[in-house]
């Protein structure tokens, strides 16, 4: 009798922790849905492109008021791809980071929790004229697409790496913006009055 009570508390045990994770990852991938169907946008567009030689301010303002006069006047596409994953260790960098930020960053490499998960933007939420493609191979992506300018890029997003309350995240963004400029860059955002902002962009390669 003894026995077969030991048995049943360990499978009520692991019954109610098995329950428990499941809540958890539920509770994560709602917010991970609300947070990029909200930001997407935000995070895609600015992407910083791979100036040269001329860095100038002048040239920086010229460049984004030509960016977005050429969204506003044509129709473009991303690629985006639709699998969130933990990054790579190798994406590691030592970077100066306040105690609640580093911990998001660490978190993010280190979080076994972090199982790849898939993620199509809202299309109701689509802005400009710019179709996102999710069903590509990168073999199929033409060079001609990124000189012609109606391909904006292909991006990548890693899994959304939460504080406990959920008013604090970060991830990573992988850019392909043409043929010889690639970014990796890291984000963290905060949530202010119920609304997720983006306080910083730090480029890491």
């Amino acid at each position: 009798m003894d026995r077969l009570k030991i048995i049943v508390i360990v499978f009520v045990m692991i019954f109610s922790c098995s329950q428990t994770k499941n809540e958890a990852d539920k509770l994560r991938y709602r917010n991970e849905e609300e947070f990029l169907n909200r930001l997407f946008w935000e995070i895609i567009l600015p992407v910083q492109p791979c100036f040269q030689a001329d860095t100038s301010m002048e040239n920086n303002e010229l460049y984004w008021s030509d960016y977005y006069t050429n969204l506003e006047s044509s129709r473009h596409e991303i690629y985006f791809q639709p699998n969130l994953s933990k990054p790579k260790i190798s994406d590691f960098r030592e970077i100066n980071l306040s105690d609640d930020f580093n911990q998001l960053y660490t978190n993010l490499f280190n979080d076994t929790t972090l199982k790849p998960r898939r993620f199509i933007p809202n299309p109701e939420k689509v802005i400009f004229k710019i179709d996102v493609i999710t069903d590509f191979g990168i073999d199929s992506i033409q060079p001609d697409r990124f000189d012609s300018g109606k391909l904006l890029g292909l991006f990548e997003i890693s899994r959304i790496s939460f504080s406990e309350d959920y008013s604090k995240a970060g991830f990573l963004l992988s850019a392909l913006i043409n043929e010889e400029c690639n970014q990796l860059i890291l984000y963290f955002a905060e949530k202010q009055a119920n609304d997720w902002i983006i306080k910083n962009r730090i480029r890491l390669n």
